[in-house]
Parts: structure tokens; sequence; C-alpha cells
């Protein structure tokens, strides 16, 4: 710090000289120095401008610097440029570091809270805290700690879905969305019996509220996802609160996972006996969901058999299809 005051201080007075230093060509920059300089400081400073300073001129220079003259800046010799890096260095110190801090953390503020939302991780630990592993349902201990749904509510909608996220990130997004409202929407008004109780279409109802419009669990299936994705699969990951759908899984859909879950789920239900019944080849008995959907099945497989095929180890052929009777109790 010493040694940069004393460079300071003798470029200040130089560049005071430097007209002198033209007239006066016979007197030396030593010389000149040991007329305002103690014997040791004016040592000191030559031997620092003997190798930084070669001649006037760059005083000159530097002068012009400190006055954000940037035409002249582009033309300074190696030399003068670390006299401007010394000239910056005090500058930016001077800046106060809490403005700099501020910032940054701003910065990171709008970056990292998506990044760890898409992960899903509060929703996920909310599901192991209150869905058994074969996807039962506690909804008196949901109304309990409702505060706590409705905290991850609100990072969904923090987290709306922007352009640049993948299709996969915005799939993911709408069946975690729809699982979780429909959490919100039982756990809101039990105790009941069945999610008709709430009232007879509950899908229909516009409670929702994200990216500034107020939309219904059937907007979530058949807008945002059924009419984007050609993926039948997505009917076994979305749960409907009732015995006869998907079970709900105890853990949140990432991007990561979104392919392993989704087969899974639809293998899971295929071989759940009291959804389907496959036991007869030549006439079988299977969910509802395979006749009210069959349109999305057909599309993607060529037809709602075919998709089960795909899935099961045992290969239908042509069997006779019956459906079983839905179930509305609630899934707890």
């Amino acid at each position: 710090m010493k040694k940069m005051n004393l460079i300071i201080a003798g470029l200040i007075f130089m560049s005071c000289s430097a007209n002198t230093l033209e007239k006066e060509n016979s007197i030396s920059v030593k010389e000149k120095i040991n007329d305002s300089f103690s014997e040791d400081e004016a040592e000191d400073l030559a031997e620092i401008l003997a190798k930084n300073v070669a001649d006037t001129n760059i005083i000159d220079e530097y002068v012009i610097i400190g006055e954000k003259d940037e035409s002249i800046q582009k033309e300074t010799s190696s030399n003068s440029e670390s006299i401007e890096m010394v000239e910056e260095t005090v500058e930016t110190e001077a800046i106060p570091s809490p403005t700099i801090t501020e910032e940054v953390i701003e910065e990171q503020e709008t970056i990292v809270p998506v990044v760890d939302f898409q992960e899903y991780a509060s929703f996920t630990s909310f599901l192991k805290s209150h869905v058994s592993s074969s996807g039962k349902v506690n909804y008196a201990k949901i109304k309990t700690d409702i505060s706590q749904l409705n905290a991850i509510i609100k990072t969904f909608e923090e987290n709306y879905p922007t352009s640049s996220w993948t299709r996969n990130e915005v799939l993911v997004y709408w069946i975690n969305a729809y699982n979780l409202y429909t959490l919100k929407l039982v756990a809101s008004n039990y105790p009941v019996s069945s999610i008709k109780d709430i009232t007879v279409k509950p899908w229909h109802k516009k409670f929702i509220k994200l990216g500034g419009a107020t939309i219904s669990l059937n907007d979530i299936e058949h807008s945002k996802i059924r009419a984007k994705y050609n993926e039948p699969r997505i009917h076994f990951a979305l749960n409907c609160a009732s015995k006869s759908c998907p079970v709900l899984l105890n853990k949140a859909f990432t991007t990561k996972s979104l392919y392993y879950l989704l087969t899974a789920q639809t293998k899971k239900f295929l071989n759940d006996a009291t959804k389907n019944n496959f036991s007869n080849p030549k006439s079988i008995k299977i969910s509802s969901l395979f006749d009210w959907y069959s349109g999305d099945f057909a599309k993607k497989e060529g037809s709602v058999i075919d998709f089960i095929n795909k899935y099961r180890t045992e290969q239908l052929k042509n069997p006779k299809i019956g459906y079983l009777e839905y179930s509305w109790k609630l899934n707890n």
C-alpha cells in the first residue's frame, strides 16, 4: 500500500511537471524527484518509475486515461496498462462490498429456486408422510397439516412453466399439480366418503389458481396434458382419490423418473386384480378407464388390447372385453 501511494503521488507530481520537464531536458527524473521527496522516498520512487514509466509521454497517457479518454487508452503501452490496473484496483476497492453481495444474492434467488423446485423434494416429503406405499391416503392428517400443503401449492404458483422448460418438465409439472390439487380438494372438505360427496362433478370445480387463471382438474388433464401429449400412460399417473383409480404414489414425479414411473404405474395397475381381471384370457374384465379413454390407447398402440399386451407378459388374443364397476369410495 505504501508503494502504491508513493507511485500515485509521484505520478501526480510528474504529470504536473510534464511541461517543465520538456523544457528542461538536462534535468533528470531523479533530480526532479529529489527536489520534492525525502532521500529514501526519492530513491524508491525513481526505482519504481524506472521500471514502469519509460518517459514523460507515459505520464501524459496516464493522466488522459484517468479522464476516461477511451481513444487514447487503446494506444497505451504495456507499461501504461499496468498503471491503469493500479487505478482500476483503487477504484474497485472504493465500491462498498455490501452492494456487490446484494446483487449476487438477488441473481441467485431468481435462478436457483426453479432448479430446486423441479426436484419436487418438498412434495415428495409430504407424500411420504401422508400416503402409504400401497397408496392409502391419510386425509385426516393432511387436513391437520394443511399449512404444509398450502406452502407446496405456493411453490407451484411461483414456478409456473415458461417457454424455457422442456416438454417433459412441463408434463411432470402438470402430473404433480393434478395429484397435489386433488389432495387439496379432498382434504379441504374432509371428512367425506367419496370425492363426489364434495360436488357431483368435482373435476369441473374451478379452484386451482395457476398462471394467472383459475382452472379445474379437468382443465389440467384434458387441456394441459391429453391435448398436448400422446401418452396414455398418464392415466395411471393421475389419481382421482378413489379406490378404483390407479394408486397414488408416495413420491413426486421428476423428469429423471418420468419414463420409469409411467411404465411402473401402468404395470402395477394392470397387475392389480381389483382393477383388472385376466383370469379368463378369452373373456377379460378390465377397468372402465380403458373404456372412457379408449381413443388414447388406440391412437398410441392401435387398440386397447395392443396397449395392454405391451405391458403384460401373457399376451391376449382378441378376447371378449367387459368392464368392471368403478368404485368412487375414497382411497383412504
